[in-house]
């Protein structure tokens, strides 16, 4: 009885020495995937690479154009990976596409910024090659996809639309737009994101750090302007719509609607309770279906955020990224604007589309009152997609820096500033490029950064 007892006691011993490793490797584990505490906090210029084929030519133009990183300087340019196709490509090469813009990022010492798409299933169309593919095409199941009505007479599921966006001319991108609440779709994403991806990340980042180059990764977007699509509007629209690298591709009338009514399903609604649940809140049906979708997307963000911090990045490497309209059109129910505070949850720095010239317009006063709003404790934004195209003067893009990068907002990301053109690319037009190289090095303190006259 008593060898019995202390047979016992050596167990629970054992049991607790083993959970408490456990826990220490846990903690270790997390106490690696945050930023140094004694290097200074920098600002990124990141010039997403949105219309260049080939990454290391246009590396090495821009370091020509703008000189080398000063590693450090406060300010610094990056270059950012575009587009990567979370949806549509196998893990191994998802792996690939970072392992490639870290190398990069070594070879030229220019910060790397990775953005994934996590919505529009780019690399879909044409479908794959089957090396390529995902282990789950979402596409080729419904119930993965959104749909534009509820089932109704025994459906499984409502009507799928193909992913339409007017990014100034018409185009599909895949046959589908994923289900953000479907069960299925939810864990394929994660799986995708934590093996293709952050655990990539996290690996790199941990070996940068013992080589003190922590400031070549800038960061991790895991949203791309994320909504509910909504192609009502094209209703009031007198001409076919077609794609623009396919005019055989027609938006069929029954497209021309609202999507979000698959992850509406997955929550437990349906018309008649979405009706009911308005009178009972004395609100339209349109400004509780968008309140619902404004949700919606806020719950996918954080569950990206989330995935990535626990494959071990600093949730200050992580940024979300929707559009900043609400700040402007507070009353809006159109759920291509959602509200401010689905950019923002524990695991990430909000991110927002910030550009007055173009659709995507904002009022950074209320940006900021609507983020504090969501969550006191926010101090930093992010400017997740911007333009030079829409400046006219230097003294106009040097303004718009200086706004969207007050208080500590860390990184300002540049979309459409490098072109293809021979094989030469470049930075345009010219005065915003002298803006940049003065906001980069600023003549007072040129001499001090550069060790130069």
């Amino acid at each position: 009885m008593k060898t019995t007892k202390i047979i016992r006691i050596f167990l629970i011993i054992l049991i607790l020495i083993i959970l408490a490793v456990k826990a220490f490797k846990t903690l270790k584990l997390r106490s690696e995937a945050k930023p140094e505490r004694n290097l200074p906090d920098k600002k990124y210029l990141v010039f997403e690479m949105t219309n260049v084929a080939d990454l290391e030519p246009a590396i090495k133009k821009l370091v020509k154009i703008l000189d080398p990183n000063n590693n450090r300087s406060k300010r610094m340019f990056g270059f950012g990976v575009n587009c990567i196709p979370l949806l549509s490509r196998s893990i191994s090469n998802l792996q690939n596409k970072i392992n490639n813009g870290f190398d990069l990022a070594e070879k030229y010492d220019v910060p790397v910024f990775f953005h994934i798409d996590p919505m529009y299933g780019f690399g879909s169309i044409p479908q794959p090659l089957k090396e390529k593919a995902p282990e789950i095409e979402y596409w080729k199941h419904p119930k993965m996809c959104e749909w534009v009505n509820f089932p109704t007479n025994g459906q499984s599921h409502g009507k799928v639309p193909r992913s339409w966006i007017n990014w100034g001319s018409w185009l599909v991108t895949a046959s589908a737009n994923p289900c953000f609440e479907s069960p299925h779709f939810k864990k394929f994403v994660t799986a995708q994101l934590k093996n293709g991806i952050a655990k990539v990340i996290t690996k790199r980042l941990k070996k940068l750090r013992k080589e003190k180059k922590e400031y070549l990764f800038i960061g991790l977007n895991i949203g791309w302007e994320t909504h509910l699509i909504n192609n009502r509007k094209c209703l009031t629209e007198k001409q076919s719509i077609v794609c623009m690298y396919d005019t055989n591709m027609v938006m069929q009338k029954w497209e021309t609607a609202q999507s979000g009514y698959a992850a509406l399903h997955y929550k437990g609604w349906n018309e008649k309770k979405l009706i009911a649940e308005a009178k009972k809140q004395n609100i339209s049906k349109e400004k509780l279906f968008y309140d619902f979708c404004g949700q919606i997307v806020h719950d996918y963000l954080e569950l990206l955020a989330k995935s990535a911090y626990e494959a071990g990045l600093p949730t200050d490497k992580i940024y979300t990224h929707i559009v900043a309209v609400q700040s402007v059109e507070t009353n809006t129910v159109n759920t291509d604007f959602p509200p401010i505070w689905a950019a923002v949850n524990d695991y990430s720095i909000p991110g927002f589309t910030l550009c007055n010239e173009s659709g995507a317009t904002y009022d950074i006063k209320e940006l900021k009152k609507l983020i504090k709003n969501a969550d006191p404790k926010k101090d930093k934004f992010a400017a997740i997609e911007t333009y030079l195209s829409h400046h006219k003067t230097e003294k106009r893009f040097t303004d718009y820096m200086n706004e969207v990068f007050q208080e500590d907002n860390p990184i300002m990301v540049i979309y459409g500033a490098l072109q293809n053109d021979n094989h030469g690319i470049n930075p345009k037009p010219a005065n915003e490029t002298k803006a940049i190289i003065n906001w980069l090095r600023p003549p007072a303190k040129r001499y001090e950064m550069t060790g130069k006259q």
